[in-house]
């Protein structure tokens, strides 16, 4: 299941069951932003998604 991650409304599930858009929104925003997102899986010990996302630039004045 792990290739259909970022695919928009696959699901496992029988039809008329909840679709995800979860992933691949996230997916979206984050490369909108000049970031990048990926999934790590291994059999007994789980799934880790992580993003990385660009410094945000020092706009001056403040903490």
């Amino acid at each position: 299941m792990l290739a259909h991650a970022f695919t928009p409304f696959y699901s496992s599930q029988q039809a008329g069951r909840r679709r995800g858009l979860g992933l691949p929104r996230a997916r979206r925003y984050v490369e909108k932003n000049g970031g990048t997102m990926w999934i790590d899986s291994a059999a007994a010990a789980g799934t880790t998604v992580a993003i990385r996302l660009p410094a945000a630039p020092n706009r001056g004045g403040g903490v």
